[in-house]
């Protein structure tokens, strides 16, 4: 019996009716998976029906998270089937045990070699095992990958590889996100604090580039421009200056002397530009692409793409190649006869197929990898079809079939730039202008109808100037403008940067930047918008309009983290590490060892420790009492309470929480300098200052509830810690901050 183990069950889907196109007899008996006549099956899985042990399977004492009991390295680490799961992997368990040939059907990546190995390793199987490689799922090629199917013992250290980054990511995961959160529980901090082997990495770069956007300080510079009447129009001209005018009077003076003064050319650099499409879409371009031209999400790209990849219109979407094998130039030209054919790709245009050309740069077949580069199919969709589509495959659909045909369209786009230098007469100034001609819209007439061009509109008659004429400057015109902050991220500029982080790196050696270079970014394609996904589902960072911001939570976790963890080189060396063990030329138990050792010197370096205090204190509260330390919330076993503490060790300051959170600190009438809490006496609980044996003021509970003006306070706008109470002074009563004399604030007091 052949069974075939798919990722998904809309690949076994496409699978079965293949072979059923073929004189097959699959159908789906019962709520089983496909059957034919002959016993054989095509299963599928639903993702990862397996994952790692959580820590308390090792030690029940692991569930609570505990400082003294990291690290935990756990030997060997062991996987389980997923509760939800336990069902649909029972199932598969039966036809395994049934098969004499397996065939590997997963995505043909790490993540789906892992996927499929991990369920056949786990079942203890000892046939035949066959890997099939679908790069996509039309017809063709599914008949193509049928041909070259191998055995599977030849995907092995892929297998290997994606195993051992699973135990490395568990390993940083478990103890570092442990480490880190107790030390910030320990310091006020109350939330979880997620680290990563990527992710780490990742919020520091978004956390670098908001503070350089924050501490940016926009100062004001002037520019002089005017207009020119030729004799076909006017064109703007703009002073050329080596250093911008920050003074105004200067620019003022430089306005009264241009008045009504003429230029004339001096110069003239003229260039022609040409533009082909040179490549095509990977995921991280296409997802930047995306985000760029219609806000969509990386994710939300990935899933469009991964849905028409399932439907069979697309190649696999989790590539970072931008070419295609040079054996696909056989199918080029039918597919693109019937892109011809759908207004969702060439809108108004008219084209004929012999516009077209094969001899293109994006078949390369020494440029790609594992995949080739996203592409229509030969199944393209109807106009009918197209219509059913989510707004988001329908953009993610018609920019990978415009960039198909556009790679391949014979004549290239074509314009002139000028550059032209325009000297002012009786003077030494010089002012420029620029101009653009369009000659040949070449591959750009595809995006006319659309946003998705990179080509800037171009006029195909400027403005003519003559060496041999003299203009007359118009009105002089003082511009104002502002310094600009560096850009924060977008979703698909973070894209960008993970993909190209050698260029982030500045403090990084030149074999440090080959490394960043060689791993073509952190993350993988398939990887990085999950990574984004869950930096804001942690409240590291948070979406500001289009943009991407770091929130105090995030800011203070990148602050206690260590170079070694948060800097992109490690991430960097792993991936490289990963890299030679799917070449066989690494051993994987080398790699966690060095991961372990990393974790071990973190844990037990006390400036980790002490850098991680200073960072993750929670300030949001200071004490009234001692004034140096900060109030934190703590539980009581014993009571099954929560409560304030202060974090200095040798104030034993206490006070409850208010309904609203924050700590209940009412600052006392009598004395002004300690602060009402309860306390409890020989006749029950009462209320009286901490400032006791000094003040003895006292009140009962009960009639405080019942007396607004006992418990009236004002949080004082200076400090933030102390409040103002009514003090008498030697000219009378007035309102002053209870941290007298570390603050000063006072006013004057109500009548």
């Amino acid at each position: 019996m052949h069974l075939y183990i798919t990722e998904k069950k809309s690949v076994a889907d496409v699978l079965a009716s293949y072979f059923n196109s073929h004189n097959d007899t699959y159908a789906i008996k019962g709520k089983g998976f496909y059957y034919n006549d002959q016993g054989n099956c095509i299963s599928w899985c639903r993702g990862h029906l397996l994952a790692l042990f959580q820590p308390e399977h090792y030690n029940p004492a692991y569930k609570h998270w505990d400082l003294k009991a990291l690290p935990i390295f756990p030997e060997p680490i062991q996987k389980r089937v997923l509760k939800q799961h336990q069902l649909h992997y029972e199932s598969i368990l039966r036809e395994i045990n049934k098969a004499d040939c397996i065939y590997h059907v997963g995505d043909p990546d790490r993540e789906g070699q892992l996927l499929v190995d991990e369920i056949i390793q786990n079942a203890n199987y000892t046939g035949a095992v066959k890997r099939l490689l679908l790069n996509a799922l039309d017809n063709i090629s599914i008949t193509t990958a049928l041909k070259k199917i191998q055995d599977n013992s030849a995907f092995n250290s892929l297998f290997t590889a994606g195993n051992t980054m699973k135990s490395i990511d568990w390993l940083i995961g478990i103890n570092l996100t442990r480490f880190f959160t107790k030390i910030g529980q320990s310091v006020g901090t109350t939330t979880t604090l997620p680290v990563g082997r990527v992710k780490s990495p990742t919020l520091a770069l978004i956390f670098k580039t908001c503070l350089q956007h924050d501490l940016h300080f926009p100062t004001p510079y002037y520019v002089i421009q005017s207009t020119i009447r030729t004799s076909n129009g006017s064109q703007t001209v703009v002073l050329e200056r080596e250093t911008p005018i920050t003074d105004e009077s200067i620019a003022q003076s430089i306005q009264q002397e241009l008045q009504g003064k003429y230029v004339e050319v001096s110069s003239i650099k003229e260039e022609m530009i040409e533009k082909t499409i040179n490549d095509l879409y990977s995921l991280d371009t296409l997802q930047i692409e995306m985000n760029k031209l219609h806000a969509l999400s990386p994710s939300t790209t990935l899933e469009a793409a991964q849905l028409l990849y399932e439907k069979g219109y697309t190649s696999f979407p989790r590539s970072d190649s931008k070419h295609l094998p040079e054996a696909q130039k056989e199918i080029a030209f039918p597919i693109i006869e019937k892109l011809l054919e759908k207004s969702y790709v060439i809108g108004s245009n008219c084209c004929t197929i012999n516009e077209f050309t094969t001899n293109s740069p994006i078949f390369n077949t020494n440029k790609v990898t594992a995949h080739h580069a996203i592409v229509p199919t030969l199944s393209v969709m109807t106009d009918e079809e197209y219509q059913l589509l989510s707004e988001s495959e329908k953009l993610v659909y018609a920019a990978i079939c415009k960039r198909y045909i556009a790679a391949m369209y014979q004549l290239p786009y074509q314009e002139i730039k000028k550059e032209i230098d325009l000297s002012v007469d009786t003077t030494e100034y010089i002012l420029k202008c620029k101009t653009r001609e369009l000659l040949q819209d070449g591959y750009s007439k595809f995006y006319k109808d659309s946003e998705d061009s990179d080509i800037e509109s171009c006029a195909k008659h400027p403005v003519q100037i003559f060496n041999t004429s003299s203009y007359k400057l118009d009105t002089i015109k003082i511009v104002k403008c502002m310094t600009a902050a560096p850009q924060l991220f977008t979703e698909g500029t973070l894209i960008h940067a993970m993909n190209h982080i050698d260029t982030y790196t500045k403090d990084a050696t030149v074999s440090e930047l080959e490394k960043l270079k060689d791993i073509k970014g952190i993350g993988t394609p398939s990887t990085r918008s999950t990574i984004i996904d869950e930096l804001l589902q942690a409240e590291l960072i948070y979406k500001e309009g289009n943009y991407l911001r770091i929130t105090n939570k995030g800011s203070n976790l990148v602050m206690a983290l260590p170079d070694c963890i948060k800097s992109p080189i490690f991430t960097a060396n792993i991936e490289l590490q990963l890299s030679d063990i799917e070449l066989n030329n690494l051993d994987p138990l080398l790699v966690i060892n060095d991961t372990k050792s990393l974790i071990t010197d973190i844990i037990n370096n006390p400036d980790s420790i002490t850098q991680a205090i200073e960072a993750l204190m929670d300030r949001t509260y200071g004490c009234p009492i001692c004034h140096t330390g900060y109030l934190h919330k703590k539980h009581s076993t014993k009571t099954n309470h929560d409560f304030y503490a202060c974090s200095n060790n040798e104030c034993k300051f206490l006070c409850h929480i208010k309904t609203d959170g924050s700590p209940d600190v009412t600052p006392c009438p009598e004395c002004n300098k300690g602060v009402l809490i309860t306390k409890k006496g020989k006749f029950g609980n009462f209320i009286g200052c901490t400032n006791f044996p000094s003040c003895k003021y006292v009140v009962n509970p009960n009639k405080a509830k019942t007396s607004s003006n006992t418990f009236k306070k004002e949080p004082c706008p200076v400090c933030h810690t102390g409040f103002m109470v009514k003090k008498k002074g030697p000219y009378g009563e007035f309102i002053g901050c209870t941290n007298y004399p570390t603050c000063k604030h006072i006013k004057k007091a109500e009548k």
